[in-house]
C-alpha cells in the first residue's frame, strides 16, 4: 500500500516543480505581463511542492521501515532524511519551493522576479536527479549519469511547465486577437526546441547507464522496460505535436494576426493542440514516477 502513496507523492512534486521552472521561465523570456492567474498558479505549485516533498519523506521513511509507526519516529525520518540522497534531495526541494513561495509573495511582477523564480524551479528541478536510480549510481560514468539526469529533469521541468503555462494563456477570450500570445508562442519556441533536443540526448545517456545496450532486446521481459517504451511512446507523441505548433499552427496564427482576418479558427487549432500535449505530458509524468520506484534492468 505504501508504494502508491510514494509514487503519487512523485507525481504530485514532479506538477509542482515543473509549473515552478516553467511558468515563470516563459514570463521572463517572452517578457510578458503577470496575468491574474501567473501568481496564485506559482505560489500553490511552490507550497504544493514543499508540502508534498515532506509527505514524501515520511512515505520512503514508512517504506524503508516497513510501517507508518517506526516512519514517524525522529531516529527513523533524521535517518532518512540526512544519510539518504532520497532524503536529501527531498528535504532540498521543500526548502526551495517554501523558497519560491517567498518570492512570490515579495517580489513585485517582473523580469527580476520571474528570473528569481526560475533560478528557484531549476534547482528544485536538479534535485529530482538525486531522488532518482541516478543519485545511487556507482562506478565508472557515475558522475556522467548524475550530471544528464540533473539536465534532464531541469529540461522535461522547462518544458512542460511552460507548456502549461501557454494552455492557460489560450484560454483567454480575447487571445485570437491579441499579437502578444502569438508572441509568447514564438517566445517559447526557440527554448523549447533546445529543450527536446537536451530530453532526447540526455534520455540516451540516461538509458544507456540504466538498461545497457546489450539489455534493449529485453526490454519488454521487465516492468521497468515496458514503462520505457510507453515514456518513449508518450515522448514521441508529444514531439510530434510539440513540431506541429512550432512551424504549423504558431506561423498560421500570427499570419492571420498580421493580416487582420478572423483569427479564431486559427487559434482554437492552436489551442486544441497544445491541451493534447499538455495531456499527454501529464501521462508522460505518471509514467516517469511510475518508474522511479522499479528496478531498472541495468542494476537487476
Amino acid at each position: 500500500m505504501d508504494e502508491p502513496i510514494v509514487v503519487g507523492l512523485r507525481l504530485i512534486q514532479y506538477v509542482g516543480v515543473a509549473l515552478m521552472l516553467g511558468v515563470p521561465a516563459l514570463l521572463a523570456g517572452a517578457g510578458s505581463p503577470s496575468a491574474r492567474w501567473t501568481r496564485p498558479l506559482v505560489a500553490a505549485a511552490a507550497l504544493t511542492t514543499a508540502l508534498a516533498a515532506a509527505a514524501g519523506l515520511v512515505a520512503q521513511s514508512a517504506v524503508m521501515a516497513g510501517s507508518w509507526s517506526e516512519a514517524l519516529k525522529p531516529a527513523s525520518l533524521s535517518m532518512v532524511a540526512a544519510h539518504t540522497s532520497l532524503g536529501l534531495s527531498m528535504g532540498i526541494r521543500s526548502a526551495v519551493a517554501l523558497l519560491a513561495l517567498g518570492l512570490v509573495l515579495i517580489l513585485p511582477p517582473g523580469r527580476a522576479a520571474w528570473a528569481a523564480l526560475t533560478a528557484a524551479g531549476a534547482v528544485a528541478a536538479a534535485s529530482f536527479a538525486w531522488s532518482g536510480h541516478a543519485g545511487s549510481a556507482e562506478g565508472p560514468g557515475a558522475t556522467l549519469h548524475l550530471g544528464a539526469d540533473v539536465v534532464h529533469a531541469v529540461a522535461a521541468a522547462f518544458w512542460l511547465g511552460a507548456l502549461a503555462a501557454l494552455g492557460l494563456t489560450c484560454l483567454r477570450r480575447d487571445g485570437a486577437q491579441d499579437p502578444a500570445v502569438h508572441r509568447t508562442f514564438r517566445a517559447f519556441s526557440g527554448p523549447g526546441t533546445i529543450a527536446v533536443v537536451t530530453l532526447t540526448l540526455t534520455g540516451l545517456i540516461n538509458a544507456g547507464f540504466l538498461v545497457g545496450p546489450d539489455r534493449v532486446g529485453d526490454l519488454m521481459t521487465t516492468g521497468y522496460g515496458r514503462l520505457l517504451v510507453l515514456k518513449i511512446a508518450l515522448f514521441a507523441v508529444m514531439l510530434a505535436l510539440a513540431a506541429s505548433n512550432r512551424w504549423r499552427l504558431t506561423p498560421a496564427l500570427g499570419a492571420v494576426q498580421a493580416a487582420g482576418g478572423d483569427a479564431g479558427p486559427a487559434f482554437r487549432r492552436l489551442r486544441t493542440s497544445v491541451a493534447a500535449e499538455a495531456a499527454v505530458g501529464l501521462a508522460l509524468l505518471a509514467v516517469v514516477a511510475l518508474l522511479g520506484v522499479q528496478p531498472p534492468p541495468g542494476r537487476m
